[in-house]
């Protein structure tokens, strides 16, 4: 990348709720800061985005901790010391770490969920939910990231890449013929990490879901209905824009 990622930071920085964000540093060691919910994060990445978009919708008091993915800050002692595996995101609520986005996001609906839409207490509803973050995490996320995440580097992804995100792309599509939203008549979590994982495909202007009515009109939808969608993603968006202009 040509252009230093903390320039991405900022739009989260001015939009993060309380208007708390910070680069990373070691975890905190005064009571006042162990009392906030701290979020590490990088502003492209889906799984970090999945985070900070429910957190949003659930209203969820939260500091935002920025660490560089580029500059491999998630590698650092300090870092690991949060988070054993070097991933993002990762979520620090007085003491209790969760490392894992589909398991965040759980969390912050079981604890702070003020209903149960986003994350039905019905035990055949929740198991729908659970299904489709499954597929997220085991079968979409994993696609999209083998084809996207070499562009990144400049580099070429595998000859099957592509074939491999379209036929995740159509199961979507087939769960999305059937009704409005993935697995209910509403927004659940699993509209939003799915969301999260589909929008990745934007980055490069090279990639487009139109082949698949069903999701695109439920990006279009979701970018429109989820009042968290333009806050939490505006530097993803600076970033995607950046990108595409470079390669021009």
């Amino acid at each position: 990348m040509s252009r230093p990622v903390d320039i991405y930071r900022t739009a989260n920085v001015r939009n993060g709720i309380q208007g708390t964000a910070r680069a990373y540093r070691s975890p905190a060691s005064s009571p006042s800061e162990n009392d906030v919910i701290k979020i590490y994060y990088h502003p492209i990445s889906p799984p970090s985005r999945n985070v900070m978009m429910v957190a949003k919708e659930l209203g969820v008091p939260h500091e935002l901790r920025h660490v560089d993915l580029f500059k491999g800050e998630h590698k650092t002692e300090e870092f690991l010391r949060i988070n054993p595996f070097g991933t993002l995101p990762s979520l620090v609520d007085e003491g209790f770490i969760v490392c894992e986005s589909r398991a965040i996001v759980t969390y912050l609906a079981n604890r702070y969920g003020k209903d149960d839409n986003l994350y039905p207490k019905d035990p055949r509803q929740r198991t729908r939910v659970d299904s489709a973050l499954q597929f997220d995490v085991a079968d979409l996320w994993p696609a999209i990231k083998a084809l996207q995440k070499p562009q990144l580097f400049g580099k070429t992804p595998a000859a099957d890449a592509e074939e491999a995100v379209l036929a995740q792309l159509r199961h979507v599509d087939r769960m999305l013929s059937e009704r409005k939203y993935l697995v209910s008549d509403h927004v659940t979590l699993a509209d939003i990490c799915v969301l999260s994982s589909v929008t990745f495909l934007e980055c490069f202007g090279n990639f487009s879901i139109d082949q698949f009515e069903n999701v695109s009109l439920w990006v279009d939808q979701l970018k429109r209905e989820l009042r968290c969608y333009d806050v939490v993603n505006e530097g993803f968006e600076l970033w995607k824009a950046d990108n595409r202009k470079r390669q021009e």
